[in-house]
C-alpha cells in the first residue's frame, strides 16, 4: 500500500516555512521593544526638560519676586529674615518619575 500522507519535500518545506516565521516573528517583537524603548527615552527626555524650566521658573520667583513681595508685607527683622532665608534656597531639583 502507498502512503500519500508521506512526502519529505513537504516536511522540508513546512520545517523551513516555520523557521522563517519564527525569525521573522522574532524581528517583530524585537522592532516593537526598540520602538518602544525609543519612546519611553523621548518621554524622559521631554519631561526632563519640562522639569527644568519649572525648577528655574520656582528659582527666579524665589529670588526675584518673593523678596520684593515682603519688603511690603514684613516690617524690620522679620523682613530681613525672610529675605536671607530666600536668598539661601537652592534651585530645586525635580526629577522625572519616568525609567529608562
Amino acid at each position: 500500500m502507498i502512503d500519500f500522507d508521506f512526502n519529505p519535500f513537504m516536511d522540508l518545506f513546512n520545517e523551513l516555512f516555520n523557521k522563517q516565521r519564527k525569525e521573522a516573528e522574532r524581528a517583530t517583537i524585537q522592532m516593537m521593544l526598540q520602538a518602544k524603548a525609543t519612546r519611553v527615552s523621548t518621554t524622559k527626555n521631554n519631561a526632563t526638560i519640562q522639569l527644568n524650566e519649572l525648577a528655574d521658573a520656582m528659582y527666579d520667583k524665589t529670588k526675584s519676586k518673593i523678596p520684593n513681595d515682603m519688603e511690603g508685607a514684613l516690617e524690620g527683622k522679620a523682613a530681613k529674615a525672610g529675605q536671607n532665608f530666600l536668598k539661601d534656597v537652592s534651585k530645586p531639583l525635580l526629577r522625572s518619575a519616568v525609567k529608562g
